[in-house]
């Protein structure tokens, strides 16, 4: 995936001072998920598949992005690459409902290692929601606009 390189390189790019993850994934914990559980794996790539040209907006191979995905699942690992954004202000938002970023396997494990990094300036915000925090999108909204304006 040619995008690892870029975000890998955002990540250590000093001139991004300010994260927003809503719902955000850590995609090794997906590609560890894949690699222990064929069921999971072969239902994940189906999901994928139907994203797939002509029938979805993918015009490249979907099992040749699924196998340098799960080759370099350290790329993807935020937690491994906590270190490169622990000077950040970093707002991590999730739904305590969320059955697709499960807030115990993707957020938190993030937010924990960035405070044990002790990191000043990471907030986590959890909201009674799915991952698509439709029942609190004026909430949300107020908190992202909130976090954005109150910049210390």
């Amino acid at each position: 995936m040619p995008d690892v390189k870029r975000r890998i390189r955002k990540a250590r790019n000093n001139k991004i001072k300010r994260i927003i993850s809503i719902a955000g994934a850590d995609e090794s914990v997906f590609g560890n998920k894949l690699l222990e559980d064929r069921n999971y794996h072969d239902m994940f790539v189906k999901m994928l598949k139907e994203t797939e040209y002509p029938a979805g907006p993918i015009k490249t191979n979907i099992d040749s992005i699924v196998n340098y995905w799960l080759a370099n699942l350290e790329k993807y690992d935020q937690v491994m690459h906590a270190e490169s954004i622990v000077d950040r202000d970093i707002l991590l938002l999730g739904g305590l409902d969320d059955k697709d970023v499960v807030l115990e396997e993707h957020i938190l494990p993030l937010y924990r290692k960035l405070k044990e990094l002790n990191s000043k300036n990471v907030v986590m915000k959890v909201f009674n929601s799915d991952h698509y925090f439709k029942n609190v999108r004026d909430e949300l909204t107020n908190t992202i606009y909130t976090w954005i304006v109150n910049k210390d």
